[in-house]
């Protein structure tokens, strides 16, 4: 027989490693430079609580994608890698061919994303020296990459020397901010050739560049920008509208470090029957007790 205490604690456990369910907009988060912080940013309040830093071996991360796991891929090094969300421990997977060292003419990782279809999609700096901005499909099995296209608006060639090229987690539209001087704002990413289309221009020119995550929680798009300090905004996907919500602080924040990769915090897919069954139950137990049944379960 198990105690009605025990299985309610039991069931407690199980509602609280689900917060997202119960309206928390956690967001996973990776910090720049070499660093490499890896944690849990609060969309509410801009609080940030670290897990762990990504083991990358010495190189800074270029991002977060999400498509049936959590992954990462190095700014250099060309290292694709999936990590444990709970640990923030790191498992390589390989690289792309041309993804390499710092090299003037390697290839280089700028920035991932992914859509709900559990694409994975990276920017590539083909040629260091040129510095050419790609769209790249990611195999998340192997870490190879695909090249799809030149990264252009209106047959032009995007430039990478004043700004961020940041895709978008968790949407079924591919999205990136954009910002060279002139053109500043959200765009959709045609993921067959890698052309960008303008949705706005709702922010300033010197923070749009500056932004390092863009991730959908809830039907919601948060962004991460460090200018002109840490903050954490949302972003209207129809407009191009961005709305500061509050500063990011705590962990590598409170050392002057910034956002590179955000991505929702979801349940893995093996968790999710667990987070269903106890919800049911913590349902059955509440029926229970209003109807003035025992609660105790077994013979």
């Amino acid at each position: 027989m198990i105690p009605c205490m025990r299985l309610r604690f039991a069931l407690v456990s199980l509602l609280v490693s689900s917060s997202w369910l119960m309206g928390d907009n956690l967001l996973y988060d990776v910090t720049g430079e070499a660093v490499n912080s890896f944690g849990l940013l609060d969309a509410n309040t801009g609080a940030y609580t670290q897990i762990n830093t990504l083991g990358l071996g010495g190189f800074p991360s270029a991002g977060l994608a999400q498509s049936g796991g959590l992954y990462t891929a190095t700014y250099l090094g060309g290292q694709f890698a999936q990590i444990d969300p709970t640990t923030g421990d790191v498992t390589d997977i390989g690289s792309s061919a041309g993804l390499g060292t710092s090299g003037p003419e390697d290839n280089i990782y700028y920035g991932l994303g992914s859509t709900t279809d559990d694409s994975v999609y990276a920017v590539v700096l083909v040629g260091e020296a040129s510095a050419d901005p790609w769209l790249y499909q990611i195999n998340t099995s192997t870490g190879a990459g695909t090249a799809i296209g030149e990264l252009t608006l209106g047959g032009t060639q995007l430039n990478t020397a004043t700004t961020f090229l940041t895709l978008s987690n968790g949407g079924s539209v591919l999205y990136l901010v954009y910002d060279d001087g002139t053109n500043s704002g959200l765009y959709t990413v045609n993921v067959s050739t890698g052309a960008i289309t303008a949705v706005g221009s709702g922010i300033a020119d010197t923070t749009a560049g500056d932004f390092g995550g863009l991730a959908f929680l809830g039907g919601t798009l948060f962004g991460g920008s460090d200018t002109p300090s840490n903050s954490i905004y949302t972003i209207d996907p129809s407009t191009g509208a961005f709305t500061s919500l509050s500063s990011i602080s705590g962990g590598a924040y409170g050392e002057g470090d910034s956002t590179f990769g955000l991505a929702p915090d979801v349940p893995e897919p093996a968790t999710l029957p667990l987070t269903i069954t106890g919800l049911a139950a913590a349902l059955w137990i509440r029926r229970r007790s209003r109807a003035g049944a025992p609660l105790s379960v077994g013979r």
